[in-house]
């Protein structure tokens, strides 16, 4: 049995709003390097597991990722052998979508884990867009249906989405007139990080609300946070990734300023065009026996660009 010591409730951080009369993306202009570097290391100090940016740079440590699954599916011995950060899922004719993170566990199942701190942005239909994402590419022509591995999206949400008073909801398919499981292998499960209580998932919850890693109950989560927030090289890291989104004109208080609204859209537009470009290169390289290079001329990409697709091309 383990035995935790009692934590002081960690609450919902607050999201980050520029001073009354300015945007972020004006903020940001009138400011020197030095200072905007003091404050990246203060947007750091504040962020919590809720906060995506941060909860991607977590989940890089895959014995975190494991260990979320493992509480909340209540599976001690799930073991994470394959995981990709923000996996890109193309398609040509309709939406593309960028997930935050997917994993593969030893038995061979998928896993989408989200988190969404708007309720907008965990809405059930975007969970099963999710869902069927996690099919593509995973079986090949000829093979059976029965080679589908089973998937779970899970979304953690800042507030009850569902409204029913839970922890943790548990969806999956059932016959109506039987009331016996579809068992077509797929599974969506809300966790709502509102509620916090004494049990291993409470405490996961409450860690997720945690800014300091000396407040937080599991030791594999507290000592990645504390390595990305008090060591030089934890904070470079993240300082890093906070000014790639800074540049592209993206941050989590985007909405307070139509400036950085307008910026985000076109951000948004451009990394699709990209992703449906990067499908139409692997394309060619597969059809007609190309290296990406020669496919990129085919497609009459300018060599700058060249070398941003190569990037994703890995």
């Amino acid at each position: 049995m383990v035995v935790y010591q009692q934590r002081q409730r960690c609450v919902p951080a607050g999201r980050l709003k520029p001073k009354q009369g300015e945007s972020l993306m004006e903020n940001k202009k009138q400011e020197s390097s030095a200072e905007r570097e003091r404050r990246y290391h203060m947007l750091i100090r504040g962020y919590t597991l809720m906060n995506d940016l941060f909860m991607r740079s977590v989940l890089k440590d895959t014995d975190c990722t494991a260990y979320i699954l493992q509480v909340i599916l209540g599976q001690k011995d799930l073991r994470v052998v394959e995981q990709i950060i923000q996996k890109d899922y193309v398609n040509l004719y309709g939406r593309s979508l960028r997930l935050d993170c997917v994993v593969k566990d030893a038995a061979g199942r998928l896993f989408n884990v989200e988190v969404q701190r708007a309720s907008r942005g965990a809405v059930p239909r975007r969970a099963r867009y999710h869902s069927s994402l996690l099919d593509l590419d995973v079986v090949n022509p000829g093979d059976s249906f029965a080679q589908l591995p089973d998937t779970y999206v899970i979304f953690i949400t800042e507030s009850d989405v569902l409204q029913g008073a839970q922890m943790l909801y548990h969806i999956e398919r059932t016959v109506q007139e039987t009331k016996r499981p579809f068992q077509d292998g797929t599974y969506i499960l809300y966790v709502n990080a509102g509620l916090q209580d004494e049990s291993e998932l409470g405490r996961l919850m409450h860690d997720f609300h945690c800014r300091s890693a000396s407040e937080m109950y599991s030791p594999v989560l507290a000592q990645r946070v504390y390595t990305l927030k008090e060591t030089e090289r934890g904070r470079q890291s993240m300082t890093g990734d906070i000014k790639e989104i800074y540049e592209a004109g993206v941050m989590e208080g985007k909405a307070e300023g139509e400036a950085v609204g307008r910026a985000a859209g076109k951000v948004e537009a451009l990394a699709e065009e990209r992703l449906k470009m990067v499908m139409r290169i692997r394309h060619l390289m597969a059809q007609l026996q190309k290296s990406a290079e020669e496919a990129m001329d085919l497609l009459g990409i300018s060599p700058e660009e060249q070398e941003i697709y190569k990037k994703q091309l890995l």
